[in-house]
């Protein structure tokens, strides 16, 4: 016979840690669809680690997360973070979100396009000592691209392609020698 563990209706119940992490990262998400760069930084801990697609090195410390971020809600103003699924388990939270906003301002390099994207992203996030300590972001960084009219939405070119190939084969062989 196995005992239960269900607690009776009524009896008050500690949180359990993942429980607690999934609340943090509620909070965490909250602060971003709000473009509110103090509430991020409360929750972000003081040497959190932020993976970001694309680049060699991650973003490191809580003021330059927070310098990133400021950048990208001053290049879309109306940003937003809906969280549409998370599982936490062991000390991280898994994150698919939807993420929009008008780009109205320069953006990684990419001057104002005025065109809106919707995105949808995948973060997991770390806990560490009750506070986000190591993010890995995941970003459809081609269909971004796409909806910013910066890559073409229809398939390139045949010639194009083949040039595309061709560099990758390069790149492989370079990496070889």
């Amino acid at each position: 016979m196995v005992a239960s563990a269900a607690v009776a209706p009524g009896e008050e119940t500690q949180l359990s840690p993942n429980r607690d992490n999934k609340e943090l990262v509620r909070k965490f998400f909250g602060a971003l669809d709000g473009r509110d760069c103090a509430a991020v930084a409360d929750v972000l801990h003081p040497d959190v680690v932020m993976h970001t697609p694309g680049d060699d090195e991650p973003i490191r410390g809580r003021s330059q997360v927070v310098a990133f971020l400021e950048q990208t809600f001053v290049a879309f103003p109306d940003f937003s973070a809906h969280v549409l699924d998370m599982f936490g388990e062991d000390g991280q939270v898994a994150v698919r979100f939807e993420a929009s906003g008008t780009q109205t301002g320069d953006f990684l390099g990419i001057p104002p396009t005025g065109r809106t994207m919707n995105t949808h992203e995948i973060e997991i996030i770390r806990v560490v000592d009750g506070q986000v300590g190591e993010i890995w972001q995941e970003v459809n960084i081609l269909g971004m691209l796409q909806e910013l009219g910066i890559f073409p939405t229809k398939r390139p070119p045949r010639p194009v392609l083949k040039a595309m190939i061709a560099l990758r084969r390069l790149g492989r062989r370079l990496r070889r020698t």
